[in-house]
């Protein structure tokens, strides 16, 4: 639980960057699957994105980058799940 307060903390810090790009860290989901399928979502255009930005050379690399950022995570409080980041 400390864990997730913690991300989600920082996570709000860092959101005037991502929220461009990926749906808000506090949005609410029911299942894993749902959380998970907006992740996957997100992703696409996040690579897409940084494609076009020069930021990487191919779509694949960029996907890479955010799987390896971004998570989904039950909070046992309120037993939604949450799509969590690590700072970059």
């Amino acid at each position: 639980m400390r864990m997730l307060k913690t991300v989600i903390s920082l996570a709000a810090i860092a959101i005037p960057a991502v929220a461009l790009a990926h749906t808000p860290v506090w949005v609410q989901y029911d299942t894993r699957g749902d959380c998970e399928a907006q992740m996957a979502k997100d992703n696409i255009f996040h690579a897409r994105d940084k494609v076009k930005q020069g930021q990487y050379d191919d779509v694949g690399d960029a996907m890479q980058d955010m799987h390896e950022h971004f998570w989904c995570e039950q909070n046992p409080d309120d037993g939604y799940w949450y799509m969590l980041r690590t700072p970059f």
